[in-house]
Formats: structure tokens, sequence, C-alpha cells
């Protein structure tokens, strides 16, 4: 530790506050450390002061705390609570190549067009332009996706100036069902992950929300994708009340197949929207206790990053927050009119996210800007948009009893 160095709260560094105690977090990943007020209240002095480690240590009244404000301000530090202001690095630009796909899922939320029409929103010459954007922009990581990205018949194509633009991680989500042998090796070649839907841990499960015989196709996709020793593959299962039972199957079924499982939160839009009685999500609380297993010194606040360090772009080329946020009132722009993407994440002093979402991190959204464990309940912010109040208050009442010995 630097004696002569300013100690000074990162811009990730938030805060709640219980009587004589207040917890210190980092936003963006979550970690956080419970500390007595006084901490609390000698590091914000310092932080509005600009105060060093020297001037600090020599205001301290004996040893024992010199030593105890040295080691939590070490911890802050390595949490990136503390001094880290360093430029604020893209982690993910998700892009959808096509609105079609070869699958009706009954919850899909983009209403992915169904069927082989050659119709897309932009030709291929376009689509390599938007990604030239993209790599601009310097992401950490670019995922493909759609639509069914693989139905378009110059896929490939894409794939490959893509790799030969970036250097970056690249990311493939897929159904799974249009991996053949004939494409595997370029693809397994290209690709650093591929995320895979199934929602279901078996064919009948699976068949409800994607059709008939899709189960089996990305099984064998997922076999196939081994054997040419590609491993880093994740299944997601978006929750609703058709599959949430299917929840532990689901896990046992990713350990059988060795891959990573992914459960998601459902958005009502699309073609969601139009099946809503068919899809009702009644999850709430079974998706929590999958959340909620963990112990308190395991519990992460939220770390939402949806206009933060990621954005989303659809097939017609309007940007988005991330892949839920995708109502209009969340439009970014478009990417026909956006020549620097980095400019979409900045956000004004005091926001943590763009404005537009800005209004449901858990310190301005009303229903919870009041409570002293507010971050703790909301991994993701999405789920405020839109939830009722009979919900809110189901919900709040179950995250109260799980998390109430976070302050004790």
């Amino acid at each position: 530790m630097e004696d002569t160095k300013r100690i000074r709260f990162s811009n990730m560094a938030k805060f709640m506050f219980n009587e004589d105690q207040a917890i210190i977090f980092n936003r963006l990943n979550g970690q956080w450390i419970k500390v007595p007020k006084q901490c609390y209240d000698i590091l914000e002095l310092c932080n509005k002061e600009g105060l060093s480690w020297s001037a600090l240590s020599e205001s301290l009244a004996d040893d024992e705390d010199r030593e105890y404000m040295k080691q939590l301000i070490k911890l802050l530090d390595s949490m990136n609570c503390l001094y880290n202001d360093d430029e604020k690095i893209i982690e993910n630009i998700s892009f959808a190549i096509t609105h079609r796909c070869n699958l009706k899922c009954i919850h899909c939320m983009v209403n992915a067009a169904f069927g082989q029409s050659d119709k897309e929103h932009f030709d291929t010459k376009t689509i390599c332009a938007f990604l030239d954007k993209i790599v601009a922009a310097n992401p950490k990581n670019i995922t493909l996706t759609g639509g069914e990205p693989l139905l378009r018949s110059d896929f490939l194509t894409i794939l490959g100036y893509l790799r030969s633009i970036y250097n970056g991680k690249i990311t493939l989500m897929t159904n799974g069902t249009l991996i053949t042998p004939k494409n595997v090796k370029e693809i397994v070649s290209q690709i650093d992950s591929i995320d895979i839907s199934l929602d279901g841990a078996d064919e009948e499960s699976c068949a409800v929300i994607r059709g008939k015989g899709v189960f089996e196709k990305v099984v064998s996709s997922i076999k196939l994708l081994q054997s040419h020793g590609f491993s880093k593959i994740s299944i997601s299962m978006v929750l609703s009340a058709n599959n949430v039972r299917y929840t532990k199957q689901f896990m046992e079924l990713n350990e059988s197949l060795n891959t990573t499982p992914m459960l998601r939160a459902l958005s009502y839009e699309g073609r969601a929207k139009e099946n809503k009685d068919i899809l009702d999500n009644v999850v709430t609380t079974e998706f929590l206790r999958q959340e909620d297993k963990k112990t308190n010194s395991e519990c992460r606040t939220c770390c939402c990053t949806a206009g933060y360090n990621q954005i989303t772009i659809e097939a017609n080329g309007d940007i988005f927050p991330c892949n839920l946020f995708v109502e209009p009132e969340f439009r970014l722009g478009t990417m026909s009119e956006i020549d620097d993407l980095r400019k979409l994440f900045y956000t004004n002093d005091g926001f943590f996210v763009c404005p537009c979402v800005q209004k449901f991190e858990p310190s301005e959204f009303e229903p919870c800007k009041n409570c002293n464990i507010n971050y703790f309940c909301w991994s993701c912010v999405y789920p405020m948009y839109k939830i009722d109040e009979k919900e809110f208050k189901e919900r709040c009442a179950y995250k109260k009893e799980i998390l109430k010995n976070i302050w004790k």
C-alpha cells in the first residue's frame, strides 16, 4: 500500500446501511463486505477530503486500529471498491444476424420468423460492415445469435470474416439443430463457446416448448461437437410454468453431458406474450430457491450489467441494453445511424447504467430504494420491469425471509 496514495472509493463501490453497520459492495462483480459504520465513515472522510493512508494512519488511536484499517483497505482494493477507475471495459456485444428460425418455440421473445425463406434484413456485406463497427468498440466477447444464426446460408462466411478481424472471444447462441458433420469442423475452429437453448430435461419437457424431436437433435449435436474436441458448451433453460418442475433433472442432464447449465428469466415479449396463458410465469419462488441455496456468505449483490458493459443488436439493427430490455422504450439507437458504439456506454455522473435502465437500479426503484438489503434481492434488474404489486409483495416477503441474517 502506497502511504501517499489518496484513499477513494471507485465508481463501482456502493453501500447499504443498518444502524451501526455498513455493507460495502462492488456493483459490477457482486462482492461485498460488512463493516462497522464507523469504519465506513472513516473511509468516506478519506474519500471526501482526499486523505492518504499516511494521513489516516497518523490519526488512528493505536496499532490495533491501524492494522485493522490497513487490512480492510487491502481487502476493498482487491474487490475493486477502492482506487480502480480505469476506462470501462465492454464485456459483450450480442448481434442477432437473422430474425428467422427453423423452430417455432412458444416462448420466443423476438417472435422469430419461422421458415426457410431467404429474406433477411441485411445482406452479407452490410452484416460485415456492422461487424466492423462492433469490433472497433473492442468488446471482450461478441455473441452471434438470432433467430437461428445457422439458418443464414452465408453464416460460415460471416463467421470467417469476424474471426479474420477479431482476436477476442466469439460465442454462438443456437438451438443446436443445424450443427452437422458438414459444418462442425469450421464452427469449432472459429468459435470459442456455444450456448444451446433447450428449455427442458428430456424429450417430453423440451417438446412442449420447442417441438417434437428437438431434444434428440440437440443431444446429438452436443456429442458431435465434443467428438471434435469442443468442450465449452452451455445449455440454457428459460424457466416457465411448463418446465420449472424439471429444474433438478435439467441440472442432472448437464452433469451427464458434461455441459454447463444456465437458467434464464422469461420475458413476456414477442411470441411469449401471445402464449402468456400457457407460459404463465408461476416460477418466481422456484427460481429464487435455485438462487438462494447459497449461504449468506456466498450471496452476491446485484451484478446486472444491462446497458453498462453489454448491449444487444437486434436483426433489424436496433440496439438495446441487453437481450431482455428490448421494448421500444429501451431502444438506444440503430446500427445504421451510430458510427461509434462506445458512445452508448457513456453515462451521466452518478448513473451506473444508461438512463433508460437506471430507474430499475435497486437504489432508484421506488418500492425498493429505502430497503437495507435491496441490492441482494435482484441479481438481474429486468424482473423489476412490469412486475405487478402482488408478484412484488410475494417476492419481497420471500427474499426478506431468506436474507434475514444478512445484518446479523
